[in-house]
């Protein structure tokens, strides 16, 4: 690839994670849309009725009360959205090289237990997902 052809983003458009699975560490990749900026990819852990818990990386900042969440299935090429829903920043930690946050709902559309199965049946039982900060 030619020198002037080399991705300078300030911010990437992919986010890779290395999940510890049993034995081994599984890579897996989360992509936001590239006209997006603002927007953060990161890891659903856990779904709840009264909310979310998300994995991002340590360097991602989570500055915002209030963030749409957008989950997303699929290969880069054949993105799908699963939900959106609007969640408020409760808590965050930083665990290593990531930070795990808790996210309430404040509404959501689609019933808990079908974002349960999802998760539940999903690989390496996390889902990806967006999150695009609001005002």
């Amino acid at each position: 690839m030619p020198m002037e052809h080399i991705d300078k983003r300030s911010t990437p458009r992919v986010q890779y994670f290395l999940i510890h699975q049993v034995d081994t560490y599984v890579p897996v990749y989360v992509f936001r849309s590239e006209s997006d900026e603002s927007a953060i990819a990161a890891l659903v852990t856990d779904i709840s009725d009264g909310g979310v818990q998300i994995l991002s990386t340590v360097n991602t900042t989570l500055d915002r009360e209030r963030y749409d969440l957008e989950l997303l299935r699929g290969a880069p090429d054949d993105v799908e959205q699963l939900h959106r829903a609007e969640v408020r920043r409760v808590w965050s930690r930083q665990e290593g090289i990531y930070t795990q946050s808790g996210f309430s709902f404040v509404d959501h559309g689609e019933p808990i237990p079908n974002l349960l199965e999802r998760l539940a049946f999903s690989e390496h039982h996390l889902l990806r997902c967006v999150l695009h900060p609001l005002n």
